[in-house]
C-alpha cells in the first residue's frame, strides 16, 4: 500500500518539474536579452555624447590670428633687419649723426605718425611687449622673403641692440620728426652695442627678415575661438593651415592627420595655449588644452566634430568591450546562486 501511494505522488510530481523548467529557461533569455539591450543603448548613447577632452595639436601655418592675455610674445634673438610701421616714438640711447652733431646729450628720439617707418638692420631684439590685454595678434610667414610679421589691434613697445653680427648696423626712417624738424627719409649707420627703444601705434606691424630664433616663444595663453582655413588668392584668410598637421586627444587613443583640411576649428575651454611655437619654413604651432568641440570640414556647410565620445575615453581606461561579456556572466551567476534561474 505504501508503495502504491509512493508512486502515485511521483506521478503526480512529474509534471510540475516540466513547466519549472520552462520558466526558468524563459527567465534565462530574457535576462540575457535585456542585459545585452541595456548595454546596446548605453554604449549607443555613450557614442553619441562627446563631453570636453584636453588636446595637442600640432599645425604647420602661414598665418594664425588669435587673442590673448599675455603681455609679452616672442624671445630675444638677432635678426638681420626689422621694418617697423605706424612708429609712434623711438628713441636712441647715443647721439647720432647727423641728428646730433652738437648735442651733449645721450638720448635722442624719432617721433612719428601713422605713415611712419622705420628699419634697423642687424639687431638683437628683446621680447615684445603688448600694451593692454586682451590684445589681438596675428602672426603671418611670408614665403618669397623668408620673413614673418607680427600685427597687434593694441600698441607694442620693446628694446633692441645694434651689432655688426649679420651686416653693419643702420637705422633708416621715413616721415619721421627728429630735433624739431621734419626729415622725410634719413638712413644713417649705427655703432655697435647702441641701444633702443621702440614704441608703435596700434594696429602697427613688425617684420623680422632672417631671424635667428627670434620667432620663438612658449605658454601663450588663447583667449577665444581658433579657426584656420585654406583661402583661395586674393581672399583674406583668417588662419591658414597647411599639410603635416595632427591632433592627438590625451586621455583616448584617438589620433587625427590633417593632410589636406580645407577648414580646422577649435573652441577652447579656460586654460588653453599655444604651447610652442617656432619659425622655420612657416609658423609651427603646438596647441594644448581642455576643448569642447573640434569640427573640421571643406567648408561651413561641411563641418563634422572630430572630438572623441565618452565611449572613447571609458574603453581606454576600463575597456569597456572586454567588460561586457564578463558583466552579464557575472549577473547570471548572481541569479542563479539566489535561485532566481
Amino acid at each position: 500500500m505504501d508503495d502504491l501511494n509512493r508512486s502515485r505522488s511521483e506521478s503526480d510530481a512529474e509534471p510540475t518539474a516540466a513547466p519549472t523548467s520552462g520558466k526558468s529557461k524563459v527567465l534565462h533569455r530574457v535576462l540575457v536579452l535585456c542585459v545585452w539591450t541595456f548595454t546596446a543603448v548605453v554604449v549607443f548613447a555613450l557614442c553619441r555624447y562627446h563631453p570636453p577632452a584636453r588636446l595637442t595639436a600640432t599645425l604647420h601655418l602661414k598665418e594664425i590670428l588669435f587673442k590673448t592675455s599675455a603681455s609679452h610674445i616672442l624671445q630675444a634673438g638677432n635678426v638681420r633687419q626689422v621694418l617697423f610701421s605706424r612708429v609712434a616714438r623711438l628713441q636712441i640711447n647715443t647721439p647720432i649723426f647727423p641728428f646730433q652733431a652738437e648735442r651733449h646729450t645721450n638720448t635722442f628720439e624719432i617721433l612719428g605718425d601713422d605713415d611712419t617707418l622705420c628699419t634697423v638692420s642687424s639687431v638683437r631684439i628683446d621680447s615684445i611687449h603688448l600694451d593692454g590685454t586682451p590684445v589681438l595678434l596675428s602672426l603671418r610667414w611670408q614665403d618669397q622673403s623668408k620673413s614673418f610679421s607680427i600685427s597687434s589691434h593694441n600698441a607694442m613697445s620693446g628694446s633692441l641692440t645694434f651689432n655688426n653680427i649679420n651686416a653693419p648696423a643702420v637705422l633708416s626712417c621715413t616721415g619721421m620728426s627728429a630735433e624739431g624738424g621734419r626729415h622725410t627719409n634719413r638712413t644713417v649707420p649705427v655703432s655697435p652695442g647702441t641701444t633702443a627703444s621702440f614704441f608703435t601705434d596700434s594696429d602697427a606691424r613688425i617684420d623680422f627678415r632672417d631671424p635667428d630664433q627670434v620667432g620663438q616663444d612658449s605658454q601663450i595663453p588663447i583667449l577665444g575661438n581658433l579657426i584656420f582655413a585654406r583661402t583661395e588668392p586674393g581672399r583674406e584668410p583668417i588662419s591658414t593651415i597647411v599639410d603635416k598637421s595632427s591632433i592627438d586627444f590625451d586621455d583616448t587613443n584617438v589620433h587625427i592627420d590633417l593632410p589636406g583640411a580645407d577648414m580646422l576649428s577649435l573652441y577652447p575651454r579656460s586654460g588653453f595655449y599655444l604651447r610652442k611655437i617656432s619659425i622655420s619654413e612657416g609658423l609651427n604651432a603646438d596647441f594644448h588644452g581642455e576643448v569642447r568641440e573640434v569640427l573640421e570640414g571643406s567648408g561651413q556647410a561641411d563641418m563634422r566634430s572630430r572630438m572623441p565620445s565618452q565611449f572613447d575615453l571609458l574603453n581606454t581606461r576600463m575597456k569597456i568591450l572586454a567588460a561586457i561579456p564578463a558583466l552579464v556572466a557575472l549577473v547570471i551567476g548572481i541569479l542563479r546562486e539566489l535561485g532566481w534561474l
